[in-house]
């Protein structure tokens, strides 16, 4: 019985330190295999500031051309699409009622002059009567007081005359300015109303708007003075909705004087000219601004990571052991991430390898070749 017992002593024995030998094999192993990632300095240095803003074209003169009178559309008389000048006819409205309405306040007035004419003679009459003690003062009185009403009547028949002569002229719709054409929105024969109905939108392009609202964060970053911030407002460049550069610089319309309290922004116009017509009123755009004479503290792209609506990046301290540390985000600089708070120059941080490491395990830091690029 004790030989079993011992014989089941020494198995147990046996058991122990095969396990005991196999933990410390497992032990030197990974201690052999440190997981290397590839580490870059983080660098306080000049980087590249891009500045940039969605942008919407808006015409330096845009209008949704109405008629000032009511009427059938008996003509058109310019090509939609196409260019119109100054004062040219593009529509003409039914005249025949302006026409007759014309045509009888000019006869009022003639009547009315006519009149006129009369009374002050017979005025004349009387007063010569009078003064030969012909007549009595109320009948000069009188005549005279006719001479001011005949006045009166002239006055306003010559009103009525003006006002049926704008009409007649207003039945003929002109372009109120230089520009092009979109397309008709009335027909020959439609019914227009006055004042409402809108007849064709005309577009002056030769100057282009282009409103875009700045934060007030980065309205404040761009100078110490309300005058130097607009210069750099004037240094905007427009990039097309390709992402070409627009070749003609723009320049500051306009700056609101308040912030909007809902959303932290200040709405500015700049004006840039359109020789060749490319920009088009309602156009989406870019108004981009790089500035390269700030200093920042700058890491590579490649190590920002992204967890719900925080960021953060994994660094290596002294000892080789990987920390996990939030940074609040700045501007995109080429390929570098310009960081507002979380690091300090000089900090290693995991650009390869952030796959392989959780916080709080010892790494092999390789480093990486890295350089501040522009956009």
């Amino acid at each position: 019985m004790k030989k079993i017992q011992l014989g089941v002593l020494f198995i147990s024995l046996l058991i122990v330190f095969f396990f005991s030998s196999c933990k410390n094999k497992i032990k030197d192993t990974q201690s052999n295999q440190e997981v290397s990632v590839g580490v870059a300095e983080v660098q306080f240095a000049l980087a590249p500031q891009n500045f940039e803003y969605p942008a919407t074209l808006v015409a330096n003169k845009k209008i949704d051309l109405r008629a000032d009178v009511g009427g059938r559309v008996e003509a058109i008389l310019f090509k939609e699409g196409g260019s119109v000048t100054k004062g040219q006819p593009m529509y003409t409205i039914d005249k025949r009622l302006y026409q007759a309405k014309h045509d009888q306040a000019l006869a009022e007035l003639k009547v009315a002059e006519t009149n006129y004419v009369t009374d002050t003679t017979d005025a004349r009459r009387y007063q010569n009567l009078w003064d030969h003690n012909a007549v009595d003062k109320i009948q000069l009185d009188h005549a005279l007081a006719q001479v001011q009403v005949a006045k009166a009547n002239v006055a306003s028949a010559t009103a009525n005359m003006v006002y049926a002569q704008t009409n007649l002229d207003h039945a003929t719709v002109k372009a109120p300015f230089a520009g092009k054409t979109n397309v008709s929105d009335v027909r020959l024969g439609d019914l227009v109303v006055a004042s409402q109905t809108a007849l064709v939108t005309v577009v002056d392009n030769s100057n282009m708007n282009a409103d875009f609202y700045i934060s007030e964060s980065d309205y404040v970053k761009l100078g110490e003075s309300d005058q130097s911030i607009h210069e750099k407002l004037s240094e905007f460049k427009l990039f097309l909705p390709d992402d070409r550069l627009y070749p003609y610089a723009g320049n500051l319309d306009f700056v609101d004087n308040t912030v909007d309290p809902t959303t932290g922004t200040i709405l500015v116009r700049l004006k840039f000219p359109n020789p060749k017509l490319i920009l088009k009123s309602g156009m989406n755009c870019i108004l981009r601004l790089t500035r390269s004479n700030e200093k920042a503290i700058v890491i590579p792209q490649a190590a920002v990571q992204q967890l719900l609506d925080e960021y953060f990046v994994y660094v290596v301290n002294q000892k080789g052991i990987v920390e996990q540390r939030k940074i609040d985000l700045g501007a995109v600089s080429g390929n570098m991430q310009i960081i507002k708070s979380g690091l300090k120059s000089g900090e290693q941080v995991i650009v390869e390898g952030i796959e392989k490491v959780r916080p709080h395990e010892q790494v092999k830091i390789v480093p990486v070749n890295t350089s501040v690029t522009g956009s």
